[in-house]
């Protein structure tokens, strides 16, 4: 008996070897050191999850290949510091680097490929499917111009930006008066939620319009819950029935945003000209109303 349940474990722990050997992908010598760490059980990939404020946090370590339970331990055990590396995450590269130097040096090799993360994005984060985050990724070039155009060039974005501060200003002049008018001088807000939601409200009526808004002014709330517990689990590849309650906030914002994509398809005008043109140019593309609306939420998520 004892010898049957010892050959068993000994076929499973070759095949998962022999599967994350074939998935691991090689390094170039351009490319950053990678940091190497075991995770063997789904505990240990729930508990890194849940934890990865603490890993960035000491991202600038790179640190050698060590086998501990806790992932989080081998950063005691780092033999640099301040150098860029990259680290798996659900099997695909990531890229983390320690400076903007560091960014733009290895950019400009081109060397880097990560087509997978963002394909890994596409799908796990934002629920696209293979064909629609492989098209997608395909016109990255075309997207990248746009976005280059419409947010980099002080002329194009001019208008944008001063919708996007005169929203903040009405903000802040509605808390001014409240102030004026409460009996002590003061007001109480949770502070973190003040921000947000201001700065959120701001940027999605600047670039994407109040249509948006309109739609559902509840949108920014489904989207930090999915930010909150649904994008480093599925990030991590957790499956989606795991996560029931922010893959459903999403899901609710992504139909809001197919609702905002017929409207914006009538009259441009009631989105910025930077989202119209990008909509066009994924229009023109071929891009599926799913993976259109998809992307969409990955750039409200932006």
């Amino acid at each position: 008996m004892w010898q049957a349940i010892a050959t068993v474990v000994t076929v499973i722990v070759t095949a998962l070897s022999l599967f994350i050997w074939a998935k691991t992908p090689s390094y170039t010598s351009d490319e950053p050191a990678p940091i190497s760490y075991s995770i063997p059980f789904l505990g240990h990939a729930l508990g890194f999850v849940n934890r990865h404020r603490e890993l960035m946090n000491e991202s600038k370590y790179v640190f050698s290949r060590t086998f501990v339970p806790d992932p989080l331990k081998l950063m005691h055990s780092a033999i640099s510091k301040g150098q860029p590396f990259s680290m798996l995450v659900a099997g695909r590269k990531h890229y983390v680097f320690s400076s903007l130097a560091d960014i733009t040096t290895i950019y400009k090799t081109k060397t880097l490929d990560i087509k997978g993360f963002v394909i890994l994005l596409y799908k796990g984060c934002f629920g696209m499917s293979d064909r629609e985050a492989t098209q997608l990724d395909a016109i990255k070039p075309i997207v990248h111009d746009v976005n280059t155009t419409y947010l980099l060039t002080a002329k194009n974005n001019a208008v944008t930006a001063s919708k996007y501060f005169t929203l903040l200003d009405e903000v802040f002049s509605t808390l001014d008066k409240e102030i004026k008018e409460s009996a002590t001088s003061s007001v109480i807000k949770d502070g973190f939620e003040f921000v947000t939601d201001t700065q959120g409200t701001a940027t999605v009526g600047a670039y994407f319009g109040q249509t948006l808004l309109d739609i559902n002014p509840k949108i920014l709330l489904d989207l930090g819950a999915f930010i909150q517990d649904g994008f480093f689990p599925a990030l991590a590849g957790v499956p989606e029935f795991l996560i029931p309650k922010p893959v459903a906030a999403r899901e609710r914002a992504i139909l809001n945003l197919k609702d905002f994509m017929k409207i914006v398809e009538k009259d441009d005008g009631l989105t910025s000209p930077f989202l119209a043109f990008r909509m066009k140019q994924l229009n023109e593309q071929g891009i599926g109303k799913n993976a259109h609306a998809r992307d969409l939420f990955g750039l409200l998520f932006g």
